[in-house]
């Protein structure tokens, strides 16, 4: 609940004004298998390894992936 709480503070900070239409907030256990053409992963390293097949398979082709919430020395 604390980072549904996060999620939607920082979307308020950052979008405040802007048309969101056709976005939306998924949590994992209401995501419906499907493909995007934006997925924002902001989340640690051993997260997106472990979560990485389905956060591939649910990519649409020639869409985008951001990743944030790295640390310095998991870059690479």
């Amino acid at each position: 609940r604390k980072a549904l709480d996060n999620t939607i503070k920082n979307i308020v900070l950052n979008f405040e004004g802007k048309d969101l239409a056709g976005t939306e907030i998924v949590l994992r256990e209401r995501l419906q298998p499907g493909k995007f053409k934006l997925i924002f992963a902001n989340i640690l390293e051993n997260i997106l390894i472990l979560e990485k097949r389905f956060i591939l398979s649910s990519l649409d082709q020639g869409g985008y992936l951001i990743v944030s919430g790295l640390l310095n020395d998991q870059v690479e």
